[in-house]
């Protein structure tokens, strides 16, 4: 008896301690003897129970009813290993003074806790004592989990960024050299006329290639924040799916690729939409298909109308097949992740790493989704699906149909000939000096007289101080200093005279996304023209406002 209360003395100069403080439950043990002289000592509500285990018991015994009816199945033998009371012994003969250690156990019929269990061993005169205390640490382990999963995603996203940074510092500088070294070899050959065209066709190539790239990465930007704005106009899908075909069909050639167009039955041909979108979502589908397909290989696009859980709306179903180089299995899962790229193609085909991202998360504005299978080696197929409302026949433009031009070249040379603005006059604003060169020689190359302002507030002056009606058209630059577009536009269109309200004036700008063509048109702007400048639509833009008075 005296043992005993020895022993349960220790236990509660522990408890005073602090050290078996909080524990669902403490036992006390002598291993010397193989026994337990009374109950555990059970914290309130706690629904372990021994059954019919009479106390003063064996320690063996008690232990493994534990073990049994409590611990999980996965932890059960180790549980035994550690708790056996030959073991415990050896480890107090090695030096050992406290052994915790964690598990796994049902104390509640269909819930499993984190239990940590501590084992203090000391002599008791010739006894060895073993005093224990359970602690539930379930909380304590989930938020370990959950902090090990978020540092474990930041890591891995670090990771990735570095990966994309590494990859876009050499994707963008390969184009960019090209263009530097294309460039600089002209500039030596300015009498070989062939060499020049060769040249500049390879800079033109390149630099197409890296505004790809650009736009990549800040539509994803803008996806990725919620700030992308879609429009909706009517068009037909049809079309669209075979434009979108003939506008790879070079690229496709070039590696004599064949790519097949199947149509299933649509009913609904005319939808709204935003036509940018959407074919910036097949298209980085079926562009992927032909940069991954080899030399020869086969692509296949089709599309079909789906039933539709909506009034007035359908829903397609465009597959994009290929038997192209394909991925891993492995890989399928991260494919719509951001900046990932397969192990097979990575380093070796430019890319950012974010088309198939922005081309999910477009599905998802149209209520759809993009489902991929693919084998290595074999190739990949792309199941695309998107719900459009209908439109009607009359509400779609017969749409005119670009010649097929042999090469922009070509194309910029017909635009430029075609032009014919002699007696227009014509206010370039912009705050960039190379810029504001290249767009007054474009402009002044197709007849009409330019005038150029460096920023907002020197448009201001020459439009205030200029005849009445003497500006046929306004281009007019966002970001400048001294006053930007959007207030110079203001301070214009709020003077006292009669050609302020009228004058067209439209923005030339780098800010590409429709929020800022909202912001344009807010503002009393009529019109807006993305950087890199697209000769045509420069042309089609000066031609709509030159003939409004």
């Amino acid at each position: 008896m005296k043992d005993r209360d020895s022993q349960y003395g220790r236990v509660q100069q522990k408890k005073k301690t602090g050290r078996i403080n909080c524990s669902e439950w403490s036992y006390v043990g002598n291993l010397t003897k193989n026994i337990i002289y009374e109950p555990p000592m059970i914290s309130r509500g706690n629904r372990i129970n021994f059954g019919d285990l009479k106390f003063p018991c064996k320690y063996h015994d008690f232990v493994g009813i534990y073990g049994r009816n409590y611990v999980a199945q996965t932890f059960q033998d180790e549980f035994q290993k550690i708790t056996d009371e030959n073991e415990l012994l050896k480890r107090y003969e090695s030096g050992e003074r406290k052994i915790v250690f964690d598990y796994k156990a049902c104390i509640t019929e269909g819930e499993e806790n984190w239990l940590r269990h501590g084992m203090l061993l000391m002599k008791e005169k010739q006894d060895m004592i073993v005093i224990s205390y359970v602690k539930d640490i379930t909380e304590e382990k989930i938020e370990e989990k959950n902090m090990k999963e978020h540092l474990e995603k930041v890591q891995h996203a670090n990771k990735e960024k570095t990966e994309f940074i590494n990859r876009m510092s050499h994707d963008i500088r390969t184009p960019l050299n090209a263009i530097l070294g294309m460039t600089q070899i002209a500039s030596v050959n300015l009498d070989d006329k062939g060499r020049v065209k060769e040249c500049l066709e390879k800079i033109m190539i390149s630099s197409n290639h890296l505004m790809n790239l650009i736009n990549e990465i800040l539509d994803f930007e803008k996806i990725d924040s919620g700030m992308l704005r879609v429009s909706e106009t009517p068009l037909n899908i049809v079309e669209l799916v075979y434009d979108l075909t003939d506008m790879l069909k070079e690229q496709s050639e070039r590696k004599f690729q064949k790519i097949t167009v199947s149509m299933g039955q649509i009913r609904h041909k005319f939808v709204y939409v935003d036509e940018l979108r959407l074919k910036e979502l097949i298209v980085n589908v079926l562009g992927n298909a032909v940069k991954y397909t080899q030399e020869k290989g086969k692509i296949q696009i089709s599309l079909r109308e789906k039933r539709a859980k909506r009034p007035s709306y359908a829903c397609y179903e465009c597959i994009v097949s290929d038997n192209g180089i394909g991925m891993e299995e492995e890989f399928l899962p991260y494919i719509f992740d951001p900046f990932s790229r397969a192990d097979n193609v990575s380093g070796k085909i430019l890319g950012t790493g974010l088309g198939m991202s922005i081309a999910r998360k477009i599905a998802w504005m149209m209520d759809g989704d993009i489902v991929v299978n693919s084998k290595l080696g074999k190739g990949s197929e792309f199941k695309i699906y998107f719900c459009l409302k209908h439109a009607e026949i009359e509400d779609v433009e017969e749409k005119k149909k670009d010649p097929p031009w042999e090469n922009e070249f070509a194309a910029a040379r017909d635009l430029f000939h075609k032009a014919d603005f002699r007696g227009k006059n014509v206010l370039v604003v912009e705050d960039n000096a190379l810029n504001l060169e290249i767009e007054a020689e474009i402009i002044s190359s197709m007849g009409a007289y330019v005038e150029t302002a460096e920023n907002g507030r020197q448009a201001v002056d020459k439009f205030r101080h200029s005849d009445l009606y003497f500006y046929d058209l306004v281009f007019m630059d966002i970001r400048m200093p001294e006053l930007d577009g959007y207030q110079a536009t203001k301070l214009i269109r709020d003077m006292e005279r009669e050609d302020a309200g009228n004058v067209p004036i439209i923005a030339m700008t780098a800010n590409a996304f429709m929020d800022d063509e909202m912001m344009s048109r807010k503002v009393g702007m009529n019109d807006h023209v993305t950087k890199p400048l697209d000769i045509k639509k420069l042309l089609d833009t000066m031609e709509k406002w030159m003939s409004v008075k």
